[in-house]
């Protein structure tokens, strides 16, 4: 049946093969963040893990909370969906700063950032993730 579909298809099918099993012989697993860009938006999140899913890879999520703001989703609203897929969150938080979004240090008083924490698997590594800004040269 392989040999019916076109052939980018049939590659790209050859190298998650090569993928499935590099990660079933060494134990790893894949983690994926959702990044800046319309590819870290909740819909092709979703469409991603599920496509993992019925690949059967082993792949999981880092959760940056900031992230979502950036791409104009609720990060909220990407915790109810994605939640069970998260095995390593970046704790960012961002502020508005221009036309876009700055990272800053999570400020311990923020009611929003704790509370998304409890919306994520309480067992996933948690790692603070800021811009420290450029160096002055």
């Amino acid at each position: 049946m392989a040999e019916s579909l076109p052939p980018v298809i049939s590659a790209i099918g050859k190298q998650l093969d090569a993928l499935r099993a590099l990660l079933d012989e060494t134990g790893m697993t894949l983690v994926v963040e959702n990044d800046q860009t319309n590819y870290g938006q909740l819909a092709p999140m979703q469409r991603f893990k599920a496509a993992c899913r019925v690949m059967n890879l082993p792949v999981n999520l880092t959760f940056d909370m900031g992230n979502w703001l950036w791409v104009g989703e609720s990060p909220e609203e990407a915790a109810k969906h994605l939640a069970p897929a998260v095995s390593y969150i970046h704790v960012k938080a961002a502020v508005p700063h221009q036309q876009q979004y700055r990272a800053v240090p999570p400020d311990h008083d923020s009611t929003r950032w704790q509370a998304l924490l409890d919306q994520l698997p309480a067992d996933a590594p948690r790692g603070i993730e800021f811009s420290a800004g450029r160096p002055k040269t």
